[in-house]
């Protein structure tokens, strides 16, 4: 099922570069991925995704060792970051 959508969904993103004049390699896709386990990262990973976005620092502290084998993946931390976790963000996440 997973396959399928990411099927469809590159069909959208392909076709909507088209129509900004824009090549599909420009886009990023960025998965989100905050209450889904791990196991749901990995198996996108092998579908070929490599950006996933977390909005939960300490959710993702939990993920993280389990997602640390895919060595080529991007996590990128999106929404609102309280200053708190600003610096367990840093180390956690190659992008905020």
């Amino acid at each position: 099922m997973l396959k399928q959508r990411l099927d469809e969904l590159e069909e959208r993103i392909g076709r909507a570069a088209l129509r900004a004049g824009r090549r599909r390699e420009e886009i990023t896709l960025v998965a989100i991925t905050k209450l889904f386990p791990a196991s749901a990262i990995q198996e996108a990973y092998a579908l070929g995704i490599r950006h996933f976005g977390e909005n939960y620092v300490q959710e993702f502290e939990g993920k993280a060792r389990d997602v640390a084998d895919l060595a080529d993946a991007r996590f990128h931390f999106v929404g609102h970051l309280q200053s708190n976790k600003a610096q367990r963000a840093a180390e956690l996440f190659h992008a905020i």
